[in-house]
């Protein structure tokens, strides 16, 4: 036997006049404590009580009903399975779902006899909910038996600027802790996979921390200048760590292949900003005489979906030359790779020759455009990940503050960085000290660098340099003032680059900002990522004074954190968590919290609140005491706020037709805004 009860309808009824005696207290919380103490409740005794709920008033839209401890439903569509709770199949179907925290109160304050109602007191799994920045319930159903919650549906991903629907089922046990599995049809993340593939995995919340898991196999995948084949994608993503991937399988490296991985890491809304790898290689080839060059080491890779800066470490053979260490960059193509840097040479009494070379692997053949030795000027520093400093020009011997000084002045090479000046220098045995002073060339930006590199034995034993930025550095819609770059190796680590400064986000955001400074293979800025705090201008809501991280792209500019605004509505002020994003001058913001509501003579305690670019400012499910006739009776509704105060609009979400037509009279003088039952 089935027994369907369908979408709750209301018809229509004239509006009472009524004097009305308006008294609104704090009343809800929202959020609850888990119960403690006792045993847990037997399944079926708890099927059974919520299946009288249902017998009683089925959940609606506009009727919650107590599913179990701490959870409460709405629905569309009630349908009911079974003749009796006890029946093996008995089970209540909801059709599009609202499962919320929740608990029963007394319908009339101060009245603990008075019949309990369903009240929502916290957060709620919907369809249009976001569950991580990224991704939002776009369908859900759930069905409900004695043997627990089971819910179905779909989410919406965002990937790289392109959104997907995902298939999902699972079960709950409230709403702190629950798992659904989820499996696509075939989808696409640009700049990484090059076909749709088919994803699975999970998406689950435990103790309350959302996180999101997804796999795939791909014949394919390619992110920048980097091709994987027999590729494992997995993609996570958690409101502690981000959105980020991981692409794993054989990789290309011009003729050559190797295992490797290549990680990807998006800003939270889900925009693709930074692939790094490190990855084992074995580039060989065999010259026109038939002899080999034959060189083993590491590649480090780092950029973006666009362009990578790509650098080599190794050592093998050149010919008949054995090559103790070679530092440099590779430029790759289809089967073909090219190196340009330096090589050390072992030389027959076992010295090394620090040489320039050029190399062509190009399918199974190789050659050497050049290996010859520094011109008179050179000064070669190498780093372990294969980056190289270089110092040339003119060398000469001038009088500095009344000394005689060893000066170069020419060209200075810094990872990717170009800069033209001059640097002291100061040689000791096996070490040479370059106190630099020159201009930053083709970075975008103007900067003069100064400070000292220290090199040994042609290593980089230490760098710290400082660029004061004349002007601003622009990355998309992020503006940098103010700006110094620094940039750092220690014991022959990778240079580490990095700004402070005021960060300008189209007049929107003005935060303070210390971020590092990913720099592309011709020396331009690729990428921002680090820790902000400051102002942020939410049209007219006011100021937020907002802490946070910053993730920034040539496409887009995100900004993560929280923040604390006051509007007539919240006198005590609210913190808000959330995303700013800002891309090609759209700005749009999504951000959440909670705190103390007053509108008229309501006033909330605690209250759910969201801000939006879109929606504005709304109290969600405002749990509230109100006197009807004499009896203070409880209600929830929807209040969508004015930055100046007051509302445009509030939708009650709960109670009768007649007690609402009656709230609607009394409210709309007092709030001055439409009241929709």
């Amino acid at each position: 036997m089935q027994r369907s009860s369908g979408r709750v309808s209301i018809g229509r009824l004239s509006t009472l006049a009524v004097v009305v005696s308006l008294i609104a207290t704090v009343t809800v919380s929202c959020t609850t404590s888990p119960s403690t103490g006792g045993p847990p409740p037997n399944p079926t005794q708890q099927f059974c009580e919520f299946w009288d709920r249902v017998e009683d008033a089925p959940p609606a839209e506009d009727n919650a009903v107590l599913v179990k401890d701490e959870v409460v439903a709405l629905a569309e569509d009630t349908t009911v399975s079974g003749s009796e709770c006890t029946d093996p199949g008995a089970e209540v179907e909801l059709d599009g779902a609202v499962l919320a925290e929740g608990e029963e109160v007394p319908s009339e304050q101060g009245n603990p006899s008075s019949a309990p109602t369903a009240a929502v007191t916290g957060d709620e799994i919907s369809a249009g909910q976001p569950v991580l920045e990224n991704l939002r319930i776009q369908a859900l159903s759930a069905e409900i038996s004695r043997y627990g919650i089971t819910v179905r549906g779909n989410v919406a991903v965002r990937l790289s600027g392109v959104t997907s629907t995902i298939g999902f089922v699972g079960t709950l046990a409230n709403l702190h802790n629950w798992s659904i599995t989820l499996s696509s049809s075939a989808l696409s993340i640009p700049g990484i996979t090059t076909a749709p593939v088919v994803f699975n995995g999970s998406l689950a919340s435990v103790n309350g921390v959302r996180s999101l898991s997804l796999s795939a196999f791909a014949s394919s995948a390619k992110v920048g200048d980097v091709t994987v084949t027999g590729a494992l994608i997995n993609l996570h993503a958690s409101p502690a760590t981000g959105v980020s991937a991981s692409v794993a399988g054989a990789i290309k490296i011009g003729p050559s292949t190797a295992s490797g991985t290549v990680d990807v890491v998006f800003d939270r809304a889900g925009a693709l900003v930074s692939a790094k790898a490190d990855i084992s290689a074995h580039l060989v080839g065999t010259q026109a005489g038939g002899k080999k060059v034959d060189l083993a080491g590491k590649v480090k890779f780092d950029g973006n979906a666009n362009e990578m800066s790509v650098s080599f470490s190794g050592s093998g053979i050149i010919g008949d030359l054995v090559v103790n260490e070679a530092s440099g960059s590779l430029e790759l193509a289809t089967n073909r790779a090219t190196f340009v840097g330096v090589v050390d040479v072992v030389g027959a009494d076992g010295s090394t020759v620090r040489m320039n070379a050029s190399i062509v692997w190009d399918g199974l053949t190789a050659f050497v455009p050049y290996i010859d030795l520094p011109a008179v000027g050179q000064i070669l520093g190498t780093l372990i990940n294969g980056q190289v400093f270089k110092a040339e020009g003119s060398i000469t011997v001038e009088v500095l503050g009344g000394q005689l000084r060893t000066v170069v002045t020419g060209d200075f090479l810094i990872g990717t960085l170009k800069a033209n000046g001059s640097a002291i220098l100061e040689t000791s045995g096996t070490s040479v000290t370059l106190e630099l002073d020159a201009a930053l060339q083709d970075a975008g930006f103007d900067a003069t660098i100064t400070g000292a590199v220290i090199i040994t034995d042609g290593h980089v034993e230490t760098a710290v340099l400082d660029a004061a930025v004349d002007g601003q550095v622009s990355l998309g819609d992020a503006t940098l003032n103010g700006a110094n770059l620094h940039i750092e190796s220690f014991n022959g680590g990778p240079f580490d680059m990095s700004f402070e400064g005021q960060l300008v986000v189209e007049g929107q955001a003005q935060v303070n900002a210390a971020v590092d400074a990913s720099f592309g293979p011709n020396g331009t800025l690729l990428s921002l990522d680090g820790d902000v705090n400051g102002s942020v201008q939410l049209q007219t809501w006011g100021i937020l004074n907002f802490t946070g991280t910053v993730v920034a792209s040539p496409e887009q500019v995100t900004l993560t954190g929280s923040g604390a605004i006051s509007t007539n509505n919240l006198p005590l002020g609210i913190v808000f968590n959330g995303t700013i994003t800002s891309k090609l001058t759209e700005p749009t913001w999504q951000l959440n919290g909670t705190g103390r509501f007053r509108i008229a003579s309501i006033n909330v305690a605690t209250a759910r609140l969201s801000l939006s670019h879109t929606a504005g400012m709304a109290a969600t499910r405002v749990g509230f005491y109100f006197s009807i006739l004499g009896i203070p009776t409880y209600f929830e509704g929807d209040f969508f706020l004015k930055p100046e105060g007051g509302c445009t609009k509030v939708d009650i979400t709960n109670g009768g037709i007649l007690v609402r037509l009656l709230l609607k009279a009394a409210l709309e003088p007092s709030l001055g805004c439409p009241v929709n039952i």
